[in-house]
């Protein structure tokens, strides 16, 4: 039924529709190095930790295992209250290929998300799942943005979107053994990707994702943001909070929009 709409498309979006994501270089290279920049300043301001911008892979060298969820957190507020608008400032970083795949009118979560992975750290295991499993919207693209090479186990992986929606129709066949097991019983399905810095991951969270633990020598630093089309369906579930105005906020509406959804008519 989709074929007849595909012939159009670009070649990202040919990928997104065939693997469940693509890799492109940052548009806004000036900005992600202010972001690397922020970070190695808030090491050095807050916990005395001095990494220049092209060595923070060794973060795990400096960097106790109890003190790895204060750091996370405290830049994770430290950058989202840096701008009014830090989710449309970190749009920049790939807003063509977004714009391209999801549309010029969005919504994002109010918040980027920053995760850190080091070296066989244990307590920053994102399991396998899909982001439906938490009521999120399936029109949603996640713009993936790692501070440091990223590859093998200090990356994500993914699962492309055949095996994915084969998984998560029968997933009360794995209610029991876990979605765990699948990377043992279906390794090749399991992409782990490279993607280095300067560079970008799009991907649609509809697909299975997650990490594994760290088995490299070098910590992963990185960041991540849901977009979707301001006007594609969100969640019917009354009392899920994954809708505009709680979770999703709009970031790029259109004059149009703005007149429509401040107009006000006195019908009686």
């Amino acid at each position: 039924m989709l074929e007849k709409y595909q012939e159009n498309l670009s070649n990202n979006a040919k990928k997104l529709l065939e693997h469940g994501y693509f890799i492109v270089k940052t548009q806004n290279k000036p900005f992600l190095d202010l972001i690397r920049d922020s970070f190695s300043e808030f090491l050095k301001s807050k916990h005395s930790i001095e990494l220049d911008q092209n060595n923070l892979h060794n973060l795990h060298a400096e960097l106790s295992d109890k003190d790895i969820n204060t750091v996370r957190m405290g830049f994770f507020k430290h950058i989202n209250n840096s701008s009014k608008h830090f989710s449309l400032d970190f749009l920049s970083l790939a807003q063509d290929a977004l714009f391209d795949v999801v549309g010029t009118e969005l919504a994002s979560n109010k918040m980027v998300n920053f995760s850190m992975q080091l070296p066989r750290d244990e307590t920053s295991l994102l399991p396998i799942h899909s982001d439906m499993f938490s009521g999120e919207s399936p029109y949603q693209i996640n713009l993936w943005v790692p501070l440091t090479d990223t590859h093998d186990s200090n990356s994500m992986f993914i699962c492309n979107p055949k095996f994915s929606n084969k998984v998560i129709k029968s997933i009360r066949d794995y209610e029991q053994q876990g979605l765990d097991q699948l990377i043992v019983e279906h390794p090749k399905e399991f992409t782990f990707l490279e993607v280095a810095y300067g560079e970008v991951l799009i991907f649609s969270p509809t697909c299975l994702h997650g990490n594994i633990v760290n088995q490299t020598n070098e910590t992963r630093l990185s960041f991540n943001c849901r977009y979707k089309n301001l006007y594609s369906p969100y969640t019917e579930n009354e009392e899920s909070e994954k809708k505009l105005g709680s979770f999703y906020q709009p970031i790029t509406p259109k004059a149009a929009s703005l007149i429509g959804l401040t107009f006000e008519f006195d019908e009686s």
